[in-house]
């Protein structure tokens, strides 16, 4: 409630929602209908009716970052993201898949890994891309703590 009356008082015509619960988006729905203050979501955050929801575009990022990796010669490209059962991150990896399959690559199961949000599983993940016999060339990672333990996971265990 301060948070909107703070809104009210600066006379703002709505407010943008991040990481919020389907619970958190109903509240701020019911306190800010009777003022007619407009709600915006950001990525994954539930979107109550009428509002609006702001996403990048994941389609055209992931194919300049493949198109990029494979420039420099990578053709067997990995992807570190969240479990498909997330809206987004089903998106993204319908994305990634589109862009390989723009830059005839080939994509396989191996190549996946899902963090589930967490270090410690992002660090197994590349692990156990690391592992197989043909372990990529370069790992394209969701989101940039992912891709900083990617890197330290990586430097450990010696390639670079």
């Amino acid at each position: 409630q301060p948070a909107i009356e703070r809104c009210l008082e600066m006379r703002l015509d709505g407010v943008f929602a991040f990481s919020l619960t389907r619970d958190e988006m109903d509240l701020l729905q019911r306190e800010t209908q009777s003022y007619g203050l407009n709600i915006g979501t950001v990525y994954n955050t539930p979107c109550a009716k009428g509002c609006i929801q702001v996403r990048t575009d994941e389609d055209q990022s992931l194919q300049l970052a493949v198109e990029h990796l494979a420039n420099l010669g990578h053709r067997r490209i990995a992807m570190l993201s969240t479990r498909p059962e997330d809206a987004l991150a089903s998106w993204r990896l319908g994305a990634f898949e589109r862009a390989m399959n723009n830059c005839s690559l080939e994509t396989a199961d191996e190549l996946l890994g899902f963090d589930n949000w967490e270090r410690d599983m992002a660090d197994a993940e590349v692990r156990k891309l690391m592992s197989t016999h043909h372990a990529p060339t370069a790992i394209i990672c969701h989101r940039d703590s992912t891709a900083l333990t990617c890197m330290r996971t990586l430097r450990r265990l010696g390639f670079c």
